[in-house]
């Protein structure tokens, strides 16, 4: 069975999940027995600079990043497409040049790779938040409630003790940052599905403050999976 091409749009089914790809512009919507997963999903690219900072004494990471504008995956042309494989190539704002695969896996599974062309700072992928989400994971002690909804998290490097030993000019920064833990890159949300970024490189980053949900990696770990 092909998958199901609508005007500008591809579909893909596998079990109880389907993925629809718009190509002009685009984005792309999973759902599971026809309820929304994930919507408006979209990908990006940043040029810009990083000076994150090691803290010696604690092991802590003060991260510092310049973000140029991101530029947006507008359209997308069709390289290749089986049953639950898609292959597609990119046109970014700017006219960078990039590359996404889809495939849906057994056991209700989505993968997803993207890759860019001239090595930006970061790779991205985002898709819109939805009222009322909550989001948990990203391994222990990242902050002090359950749901994460609201933060932005680079892993490895948002953690801070707030103990009966931190001097109170460090209470207000937040606390004295710590390096002793090592978070795992997965996100359970309340919407019914988990995401989990494949990544052993430095910098991997949640943000969940705002109205999308994204997660990103820096350019020197791409592709991002």
């Amino acid at each position: 069975m092909s998958p199901e091409v609508i005007a500008d749009r591809i579909k893909l089914s596998r079990g109880d999940l389907s993925l629809e790809v718009a190509l002009r512009p685009f984005s792309f919507t999973l759902r599971r027995r026809g309820r929304r997963l994930i919507g408006g999903g979209g990908l990006w690219a940043v040029d810009g600079t990083s000076r994150d900072q090691l803290l010696h004494f604690t092991e802590a990471v003060l991260t510092h990043e310049e973000r140029a504008p991101a530029e947006r995956a507008l359209r997308a042309e069709v390289l290749s497409r089986d049953e639950h494989r898609l292959e597609l190539e990119l046109r970014l704002h700017g006219g960078r040049g990039a590359r996404v695969m889809f495939g849906l896996q057994a056991g209700q599974r989505l993968t997803m790779e993207f890759e860019c062309a001239g090595s930006p700072m970061r790779l991205g992928v985002d898709w819109a938040r939805r009222p009322g989400e909550r989001l948990v994971g990203l391994g222990l002690r990242h902050g002090t409630a359950l749901d994460q909804a609201g933060r932005d998290v680079q892993l490895g490097a948002d953690r801070r003790y707030t103990g009966p030993d931190c001097p109170p000019e460090m209470l207000d920064v937040g606390g004295i940052p710590q390096g002793d833990c090592a978070p795992m890159p997965w996100l359970n949300s309340s919407r019914g599905y988990a995401v989990w970024c494949q990544t052993d490189a430095n910098g991997t980053a949640f943000e969940m403050a705002g109205e999308r949900i994204a997660v990103s990696i820096r350019g020197r770990g791409a592709p991002l999976r």
